[in-house]
């Protein structure tokens, strides 16, 4: 074993159990793992050790260490040239291992440390008590109380060092955004320990998580994770992701599974120089994965509190204990939906592993909201063929998820979405909005929420403003640009949408969805050009289509010839018109109606569009996709002929369609409306 007294290091202090470096009225706070290399190397100073003593001192036999030394080393440089020494403290000997460069004297005792007025506020801060009446998780392990307490003195400890350089991590933080919070901070992809598909689940998983808890802290900004896992087995310099991502600070860790216990190594990162400034490595039976995920958050809270004057770590329950197999297809669940725009199946894939989750743990809280936040998401796709079954299913999922959680703020933003444009209850919509913002307003799904209302009562620039706000933070990611790209052509912007349409499917950055919406813009913006463009890219994706079942594609499909047909004005455009008529008429087919319903009504039978408007409307089909507004935007505009016609009065005086259309004229907006 190697020796853990505390020692001078050249004109470093070295403090193991604390976990400190200092300079002078320096400090800085090392990982528990890094602080174990550092000593392993001061037990035999001016030595060289071999990199496979490293490894067996400080993780034995642990699969992945290599790598995790490098990185230690690496730490450890970062931290003294951050505490302001430049001098050479840890030499590289080549194929060999490394030796330190400066004396090592051990100190006997260490003097008290006084508590600074900082300090003294923080211990005042409370442990979280565990709810009573809780029979499958009466409180919180020795170890978790521990853990918690130590939080509040490892947060009190690098108060200083969090507090250095504070005006330059500002200047990165708030960037040009002036309506952001003042703060930024992303988590990135916890690296599993082993190339076990289930680790890289749980890993996937827990950082989902943490995203999600860290943005209900007030006035913290989190990167969005499509942005944040970017640098997934990432080479990436810390700095270089903190300006990519534009935040000061990151969330790093990583995770290993043990038969039935997991341990996570997390950690805060400053981006500006690497610095750590908080670590902990915490270890739970995989049952207790949620309690861990919350020690986490409390932590970091904490951390926050004090170095921004944010966070909420203190207000956190413990969670209850989870079965780990639900556990499981919780997290294969969240691996899958990442994955539902670049691999075909995913979004089925993940939607069953949450539905397997919630018939193992019926109570599992989280496995119901992502039940109901996938449903809504997917509630105009394949998945939803069978329409009423599809709607009846998922309503009783989001009665189960708010049954169990009230306070679920990523819940709540994803029914504002459905209540605005599937049931067209702009007062439900709007109820769920202010629980949104009450609960975590600066979360991506807050945002995301008030977009998607200001957009369907007319407001149409505050929602591409919110939705410009999200693209700052999740700067990297397709899926947000596309919805950015789509806004701003049905607002007639087609130059500033094409940059990224045109650009995407030149690298094809996304698959489901994108071209046939990509498309529909093309031929909306009646640029003869773009037309010519994107006339043959739409019918090669056609004719990819034709391998696919027709099973496993959405019934609109039946009438994309039609659309496309006629809006590039296609040779075959009669024949596609023909057919789809006769569709038409033996069924009703309502999904998308907003997209094709402004083209068909030029050439349907004046009954069968109108009984197609009002079974979309019964449906929930009206206004429910992207482009549902687009006539009420004026790019796919419905003919003088059916706005004044009885039967389309008669719809919008519906109550749902008479309030919205209120509203709409309220913000100026009549397109689309009756006349």
């Amino acid at each position: 074993m190697f020796e853990r007294r505390a020692f001078k290091f050249g004109r470093l202090t070295v403090e193991p159990t604390r976990n400190l470096l200092t300079l002078g009225d320096e400090s800085a706070s090392l990982e528990p793992r890094v602080m174990d290399v550092l000593c392993a190397l001061a037990s035999e100073p001016g030595e060289t050790v071999a990199r496979s003593s490293l490894i067996d001192a400080v993780w034995g036999v642990e699969h992945g260490a290599d790598e995790s030394l490098t990185r230690a080393i690496s730490v450890i440089r970062k931290v003294v040239k951050a505490l302001g020494d430049d001098a050479v403290y840890i030499e590289t000997i080549p194929r060999r291992g490394y030796r330190l460069c400066q004396p090592v004297d051990f100190i006997d005792a260490m003097p008290p440390v006084t508590p600074s007025i900082e300090a003294r506020d923080a211990s005042t801060i409370e442990v979280d008590k565990p709810a009573s009446g809780n029979d499958r998780h009466k409180g919180l392990s020795m170890g978790a109380i521990a853990l918690a307490l130590s939080a509040v003195i490892v947060a009190t400890l690098v108060f200083v060092a969090l507090n250095r350089e504070a005006d330059v991590v500002d200047q990165i933080t708030v960037r040009t955004e002036v309506d952001a919070p003042r703060h930024a901070i992303a988590v990135l992809p916890f690296e599993p320990f082993s190339d076990d598909p289930l680790d890289h689940r749980f890993s996937s998983g827990i950082t989902e998580d943490l995203v999600n808890a860290l943005s209900q802290i007030d006035a913290l900004a989190v990167a969005a994770r499509t942005s944040s896992f970017r640098f997934k087995s990432r080479d990436t310099d810390i700095q270089q992701i903190g300006e990519s991502l534009g935040v000061g600070y990151l969330v790093d860790g990583t995770v290993r599974r043990r038969e039935d216990a997991v341990r996570v190594t997390a950690q805060l990162i400053r981006s500006i120089d690497g610095v750590v400034v908080w670590s902990d490595v915490l270890e739970e039976k995989v049952s207790d994965a949620f309690e861990l995920e919350d020690q986490i958050v409390r932590q970091i809270s904490l951390a926050l509190q004090l170095r921004l004057g944010v966070g909420k770590g203190e207000d956190r329950l413990p969670s209850p204990a989870i079965d780990p197999a639900a556990v499981n297809f919780y997290f294969e669940g969240f691996q899958n939906w990442g994955d539902r725009f670049t691999r075909s199946g995913a979004a089925e894939a993940a939607r069953t592993a949450f539905r397997a989750a919630t018939e193992i743990e019926p109570d599992f809280a989280k496995a119901w909201s992502a039940l109901a936040q996938t449903g809504i998401a997917w509630s105009s796709s394949p998945l939803s063929r069978d329409k009423e079954t599809f709607v009846a299913t998922l309503e009783a999922d989001i009665d189960r998820a708010l049954a169990l959680n009230p306070d679920d703020q990523a819940l709540h933003g994803v029914l504002v979405y459905w209540h605005a444009t599937s049931t067209i209850d702009l007062e439900k919509a709007r109820f769920h909005l202010d629980r949104a913002e009450a609960l975590a307003p600066n979360s991506i799904e807050t945002l995301q929420a008030g977009a998607t209302y200001h957009w369907v009562v007319g407001n149409g620039d505050l929602s591409l403003a919110l939705l410009e706000r999200i693209q700052r933070r999740d700067p990297l990611s397709d899926v947000s640009r596309l919805a950015l790209a789509l806004r701003r052509a049905m607002l007639g912007d087609h130059e500033r949408a094409f940059e990224f349409l045109n650009a995407c499917e030149a690298t094809a950055c996304l698959a489901e969805g994108f071209i046939p919406y990509a498309s529909a813009a093309a031929i909306f913006s009646g640029d003869q050009a773009m037309k010519a463009k994107w006339s043959p890219i739409y019918d090669a994706f056609e004719s990819a289509l034709e391998q696919v079942p027709l099973s496993a594609l959405p019934r609109v499909i039946e009438l994309n010839g039609a659309l496309y047909s006629t809006g590039f004005g296609q040779s075959d455009a009669a024949d596609e018109q023909a057919r789809v008529i006769a569709v038409l008429e033996e069924e009703a087919i309502t999904d998308h109606i907003g997209l094709w319903g402004p083209t068909f009504s030029a050439f349907l039978p004046e009954d069968v569009f109108f009984q197609a408007l009002e079974q979309a409307h019964d449906r929930g089909d009206l206004l429910s996709s992207v482009y549902g507004f687009s006539p009420l935007y004026g790019t796919n505009p419905y003919p003088d002929w059916v706005l004044e016609h009885p039967r389309y009065h008669a719809l919008w005086a519906r109550p749902d369609l008479a309030t919205l259309a209120e509203a709409r004229r309220a913000n100026g907006a009549e397109t689309g409306l009756p006349r």
